[in-house]
């Protein structure tokens, strides 16, 4: 059996996920079966498999593809000349990205099937741990070069960050009719007061 092209393998594999998520978000993830993701990827049950083994393994894709971007996004702050501004603004667009809809709604309802499905909690928590570590090493390299005070220890300013974030997305859920700029603008103003 011959292998697709890696070129071929990425384009199906982002189809699949494409479909998966708008799968997702219709019906849930609870609800939605590879039959389901096989009809919207126009594909055959066959070629998904290819791919993807499960459901799980399609989160932890879209897991993965969310850590590759806080990947580039931690090297960045890290490559920045101001880090303080470069934090503020990364908090901002990280808590109006994680308050967007639908996208907002994918998020919530994975760490929903996180509570029913070990595999898919597993997932989440080493890719939350794996951003939190990260931030976590630039906060405290930071704070040693003198380039940033922080009132928090470096742990509990990383853990901040995500909480501000988690906690103005469940917000965005309830009330749709404040604007993401909104909770992004007031997770900067927060963190703006843990960062000297």
């Amino acid at each position: 059996m011959r292998k697709p092209d890696e070129e071929l393998a990425q384009k199906r594999k982002k189809q699949i996920l494409d479909a998966a998520i708008a799968c997702f978000l219709k019906s849930g993830f609870h609800n939605t079966g590879m039959k389901e993701i096989c009809t919207a990827a126009n594909m055959s049950p066959g070629a998904l498999y290819r791919y993807f083994d499960s459901k799980g393994s399609i989160i932890q894709a879209i897991a993965e593809r969310e850590q590759q971007e806080m990947t580039g996004a931690l090297q960045e702050l890290r490559r920045a000349s101001n880090l303080k501004r470069a934090l503020l603004i990364f908090m901002e667009e990280f808590t109006r990205e994680a308050c967007r809809m639908p996208e907002n709604i994918l998020g919530t309802e994975i760490f929903a099937e996180s509570t029913r499905n070990k595999e898919v909690a597993k997932i989440l928590k080493k890719t939350e741990g794996d951003f939190q570590t990260g931030m976590k090493a630039l906060l405290q390299d930071a704070e040693a070069d003198g380039k940033i005070i922080l009132k928090l220890s470096p742990d509990e300013t990383a853990r901040a960050i995500l909480s501000l974030v988690y906690g103005f997305s469940t917000l965005a859920l309830l009330d749709r009719k404040t604007a993401s700029r909104k909770h992004a603008k007031l997770s900067r103003m927060i963190l703006e007061n843990l960062i000297r």
